[in-house]
């Protein structure tokens, strides 16, 4: 498989300094969403998976509506959250903002709460998520784009490369910035990382 890792579009929490634990795009993140929408679309994409927040779900729903593409909802895609737990989007939610989209089944149907997480526990949880999706499409020729969050974006790389959690290891994840990864049951290859040319110069 190839995979297209994608951090979502610029979000209302990027631009304060205080907490926005489920804030939607900016209209600079709409942009962001609309041009990588044009990307993936000449990639011959197969599917579209993202995270239940709704920044990445806006940022994947710009490639759906440019694509086609069925859109899956895995709920432990969530962004890493070291803060106090905070409320977010269920089946319900989702499926008003993403009609259609096919929920993860232990998705709750009114929302979930997450926070207080460890660098650990995110690490080994991008580790599940990595099994996951070679479990699924490893052994495939299938183009999978997923919309995720530029920390946990990282952890699932260095899961990818097998490479354990260490303070201070970081891989730069810009706002819609395109990370493609060759999977198949023997190999990882990284063919791209943080790659935001498809970017106009107003939106980077």
């Amino acid at each position: 498989m190839i995979l297209y890792l994608v951090r979502h579009g610029q979000s209302e929490g990027n631009i304060v300094t205080y907490d926005v634990p489920d804030g939607r795009l900016t209209p600079l993140g709409r942009q962001q969403a609309e041009e990588t929408a044009r990307r993936l679309a000449e990639e011959g994409l197969d599917l579209l998976i993202s995270s239940p927040l709704r920044r990445a779900l806006e940022t994947a729903l710009a490639t759906q509506a440019r694509t086609g593409l069925p859109l899956e909802v895995w709920q432990r895609l969530w962004e890493y959250r070291d803060l106090e737990p905070a409320q977010f989007l269920g089946r319900r939610g989702v499926l008003e903002l993403c009609p259609g989209a096919l929920c993860d089944d232990d998705l709750p149907q009114d929302g979930f709460e997450c926070g207080w997480e460890t660098p650990e526990t995110a690490f080994a949880r991008a580790r599940d998520m990595f099994d996951r999706i070679r479990r699924r499409f490893g052994a495939t020729d299938q183009k999978v784009a997923i919309f995720a969050h530029g920390t946990f974006n990282v952890f699932l790389l260095m899961a990818m490369m097998g490479r354990p959690w260490q303070p201070g290891l970081w891989i730069e994840q810009r706002n819609c910035c395109i990370n493609r990864i060759h999977i198949d049951p023997q190999h990882v290859r990284i063919l791209g990382i943080n790659d935001v040319a498809h970017l106009s110069t107003s939106t980077i």
